[in-house]
């Protein structure tokens, strides 16, 4: 698997077949120390689930979120239909959202450029 850094985002490119992903792109903002959503995906399920760009990472099913790789290693071990729940900081308060995880096929098609999540 690769590890691109493409303008101090952190994506991960899609490899193989039966992966999953969380739906959408998050960029390290230096400035805060802090990991922001950027961007969401087509095919993903996390646009429509609440969360919005801009939301800072705090934790994914309670596993807190210091770095991308934590979103993908946790992914690693899920399977798409999986539902996961991301907290984010907005306006300094956490929120909370469920978040269907979709196969890996589906983010390829969508023409995106990577994604976090794992295989």
């Amino acid at each position: 698997m690769k590890w691109p850094v493409l303008a101090a985002a952190i994506l991960v490119a899609a490899q193989a077949a039966a992966e999953t992903h969380i739906g959408f792109e998050a960029r390290i903002d230096t400035e805060w120390n802090v990991i922001r959503i950027s961007d969401f995906y087509a095919a993903g399920r996390a646009r429509g689930s609440g969360l919005s760009t801009g939301d800072v990472l705090v934790a994914v099913d309670r596993v807190q979120i210091k770095h991308p790789n934590t979103i993908h290693r946790y992914c690693k071990r899920k399977k798409p239909g999986d539902v996961v729940t991301i907290t984010v900081r907005r306006n300094n308060n956490p929120v909370e959202k469920k978040v269907v995880l979709v196969d890996g096929d589906e983010a390829r098609e969508s023409g995106t450029l990577g994604y976090i999540g794992g295989r």
